[in-house]
């Protein structure tokens, strides 16, 4: 009697933008060994752009494919020294740099949801910091970049406010660097993660309903 054989996994496809930082190159390697196919893009290919470029061959490709998740790295540079918290600052170069790394962002969004609504997964996740909390921040120092994170955060919520309603779902994971003890969920488990959706309940007992940022404990982190 020959046995049938068994229907070939389909191997899903990641796309991860801003991939220079620490984390989005471990969050890349977590998917490829957990059988996605990975493509990294580099944020610097496109800011300050207003189209995605015509000969970004990776971003061609995506375009012809179905994309199953996009991650966007929200990694923006350290480089604008505009001192503490309650001291003088330059607020046309912050707001400069804000735009930028929204519309880098928006621009890679906007350009891979044609192939994302060819996936099956319709996902967007973003790497981000926890300092990026307004809430719980307790920094002083380098005032740009802790806006520039909570101005990304706040493009993220409108993004899943829009997509939502279109069977999207959303992760916002915040890297815990220098930490002592290593955190069980790395950023890619929990980008793969399904979390409970059951669309004959209620809409808030569906944790897919709720945009939250979490650590690598799964501890929500206030925005």
């Amino acid at each position: 009697m020959a046995l049938l054989a068994s229907p070939e996994k389909k191997m899903k496809n990641a796309v991860i933008f801003g991939a220079a930082s620490a984390a989005a190159l471990e969050t890349a390697g977590w998917l490829a060994e957990n059988g996605w196919n990975v493509k990294r893009i580099s944020a610097e290919m496109i800011k300050g752009q207003t189209e995605w470029p015509a000969d970004q061959a990776a971003g061609q490709d995506a375009e012809s494919n179905a994309l199953d998740l996009l991650v966007i790295s929200m990694d923006p540079p350290h480089d604008l020294q505009d001192g503490p918290v309650g001291s003088g600052h330059d607020y046309d170069k912050i707001s400069e740099r804000i735009s930028g790394e929204i519309g880098a962002a928006d621009l890679a969004v906007e350009h891979f949801l044609p192939a994302l609504e060819k996936g099956e997964g319709k996902r967007i996740a973003f790497l981000t910091d926890p300092c990026a909390s307004i809430r719980r921040c307790a920094d002083r120092e380098d005032f740009a970049y802790h806006m520039t994170l909570a101005g990304l955060h706040m493009y993220a919520k409108v993004l899943y406010n829009r997509l939502r309603p279109e069977g999207y779902t959303m992760r916002l994971y915040a890297v815990q660097e220098g930490g002592a003890e290593k955190p069980p969920i790395c950023a890619g488990e929990y980008f793969a993660m399904n979390l409970c959706y059951d669309p004959q309940e209620p809409y808030i007992h569906s944790e897919e309903n709720r945009f939250v940022m979490r650590d690598g404990w799964f501890e929500e982190i206030a925005w």
